[in-house]
């Protein structure tokens, strides 16, 4: 990983976070269908609940990121070995 290309390294990093929320939007939109068939107030619903429910994704993955960084460093620091 520190030998590759900069251009070439993100790429590669960010494939996956962006099929990750291109699953995450065309879940939205395919609820977002169903929904409106229900009627407008339950699609205002949905469409209100849409950026809130993208905050806390993202929070959660931040999260996520942040303690596998602090257990993959403190793993690295005292040998141990994970099973």
């Amino acid at each position: 990983m520190g030998i590759m290309p900069i251009n070439r390294l993100l790429l590669s990093m960010s494939v996956p976070m962006m099929a990750s929320l291109l699953v995450q939007v065309q879940y939205n939109v395919v609820d977002s269908i169903y929904v409106s068939q229900l009627g407008e107030n339950a699609l205002t619903a949905v469409s209100m609940a849409f950026p809130v429910q993208n905050l806390m994704i993202a929070f959660s993955k931040g999260n996520a990121v942040g303690v596998i960084k602090k257990m993959t460093m403190a793993a690295a620091s005292c040998h141990v070995v994970v099973e």
